[in-house]
């Protein structure tokens, strides 16, 4: 049984990559005693390959470079190296270098395993910096490596709220041939308000424009009814930009603000702070995808609120676009599989921080147009399909207070 199955895409893909660093090599050889004449010589020439691939990059004025063939020389050195590095180990336990050679060992060996399964489904990628060079197999889609796992089992239950579509599951992990079923919400779908601003848009062109409206949205979500609610942006830095204009404009309003690194403690006591029957409104501007976008569970009056703003899209990159290029390539289907469809199961659970038991109530407000194409309005779960579109601040103030004062708990 595999619980919050939709993470697995993301992290088979990382499982069944591997990458070497030039510099994580030249280190361990640098600390190298230098009675170890062997060793050293099958480090440098390790390193000579790493040497002929940057001078090649540098000759083509490449930073970056991605092809289909593997680094076949690469990988020749690296299983001589790896073999010379076991007998070593062997002869010398007691080594001090042995801290900072196992690392590298272990990311050598990960390296040339990889290697075995390399096919069509990868691509390698060099990227240059001014310090290293990184060398990735890079695995695009490790859904038959999934299935090869999967069918070693019985039978396999794979499980998550935010499955949508189930076909792109089922083939991104494995299990295409399998049987999917979608069970409808435990919860009283008069319970939750969906709604969409039409009038809003949060794309990357658009944001600076936007900002005023933005800031105008979050502060009419927030002010009809006493509360805590969750803000959730596609990036810090959107996230920052925001909570400075929001900041400026609305100070009494308190708020919480999620850090870009936050250790066990931390975490807690942001949570704490989202307490039963808030006397005053509390404001938890977020990152979807982050820690408090999944796996949270504020049930009642701790959270009665969640905004979403923008369509979760992964920030472009060279793997997505490789990604982008595969799936084009295999079904015309890119976009949707690089980006449309990871950040929609974003999306999905950071709504789904809301209901969490069947006395929840509260609203999710998709706070970007684009949610009402039809792209994006097929991909809504069934209890979403009543999701109400607004077309002003002043329509979203009147939707808000029809739902509250609809909800009003009985005395």
């Amino acid at each position: 049984m595999i619980d919050e199955a939709h993470n697995l895409v993301s992290r088979s893909r990382e499982m069944y990559s591997a990458k070497l660093s030039y510099q994580s090599a030249k280190n361990v050889y640098t600390m190298l005693p230098k009675e170890f004449q062997k060793l050293r010589r099958r480090f440098n020439k390790f390193l000579k390959e790493f040497d002929k691939i940057s001078e090649i990059l540098k000759e083509e004025g490449w930073s970056y470079h991605h092809q289909k063939e593997p680094a076949h020389s690469l990988i020749d050195v690296g299983y001589q190296l790896s073999e010379h590095i076991q007998e070593w180990l062997a002869e010398y336990p007691e080594q001090p270098v042995q801290e900072t050679l196992l690392p590298f060992y272990f990311e050598l060996l990960h390296f040339l395993k990889i290697s075995e399964y390399y096919d069509d489904h990868y691509e390698t990628t060099l990227e240059k910096s001014y310090h290293d060079l990184i060398i990735k197999e890079f695995c695009m889609d490790p859904s038959d490596f999934l299935a090869q796992s999967l069918a070693k089992s019985r039978s396999s239950l794979l499980f998550s709220a935010s499955f949508s579509p189930l076909s792109y599951y089922q083939e991104t992990l494995g299990g295409q041939e399998s049987l999917a079923y979608r069970i409808p919400s435990p919860f009283p779908e008069e319970n939750q308000k969906v709604m969409i601003t039409n009038y809003l848009e949060t794309t990357y062109r658009k944001r600076e424009t936007n900002m005023s409206p933005l800031i105008e949205t979050i502060h009419h979500f927030v002010k009809e009814k006493i509360g805590n609610y969750f803000i959730f942006f596609p990036s810090y830095q959107y996230l920052d930009q925001t909570v400075a204009a929001f900041q400026a404009k609305y100070p009494n309003i308190r708020m919480v603000i999620q850090d870009t690194v936050m250790n066990e403690s931390e975490r807690e006591n942001f949570l704490d702070q989202f307490k039963e029957e808030p006397t005053e409104t509390l404001v938890g501007f977020c990152v979807m995808g982050g820690i408090f976008s999944e796996g949270i569970d504020l049930r009642g009056t701790r959270l009665i609120g969640s905004m979403i703003v923008g369509v979760g899209l992964p920030q472009m990159n060279h793997e997505q676009e490789l990604i982008k290029q595969y799936y084009d390539e295999k079904e015309h289907l890119g976009f949707a599989y690089a980006y449309q469809l990871p950040g929609m199961n974003k999306v999905l659970q950071a709504a789904g921080r809301v209901i969490r038991d069947e006395e929840d109530k509260g609203i999710v407000l998709l706070a970007d147009q684009r949610f009402n194409r039809k792209d994006y309005r097929q991909l809504f779960p069934k209890h979403w399909h009543s999701a109400k579109s607004v077309s002003s601040i002043h329509e979203l103030s009147k939707e808000i207070q029809a739902f509250w004062q609809k909800n009003e708990p009985t005395k």
